[in-house]
């Protein structure tokens, strides 16, 4: 556990800090790609795919589906860039969650 890079992440509504503590080569991206996985929240991998610069998006997907969280899932799907959506929406209905099934349908049938 990296507590220095924790404390970047945890409370935080956008990540500027800690991206560009990592822009600037101070803080590994590598490291805080594991620290963030580490923590085991849905919230806080959501928020660093969204605001971290080079974050990988599909590994960063795979671990939201493994969360099982239907409202972290749906929201990755739906606000971040290159999110594999297919994957996703699987990954939603497997949940069983009625609320974002249904959100994640009729925002298909939008587009």
């Amino acid at each position: 556990m990296n507590n220095n890079i924790r404390k970047l992440i945890v409370g935080k509504a956008d990540l500027s800090e800690l991206n560009t503590l990592i822009k600037l080569g101070i803080i590994k991206l590598e490291d805080a790609i594991k620290e963030v996985i580490s923590m085991q929240d849905p919230q806080y991998i959501y928020y660093f795919a969204r605001f971290i610069e080079g974050a990988p998006i599909k590994k960063l997907a795979e671990v939201i589906i493994t969360m099982r969280d239907a409202q972290y899932i749906y929201k990755f799907a739906f606000e971040i860039k290159n999110a594999p959506i297919r994957k996703l929406a699987e990954a939603v209905m497997e949940t069983g969650n009625a609320k974002y099934i249904c959100n994640f349908a009729c925002y298909m049938v939008h587009q």
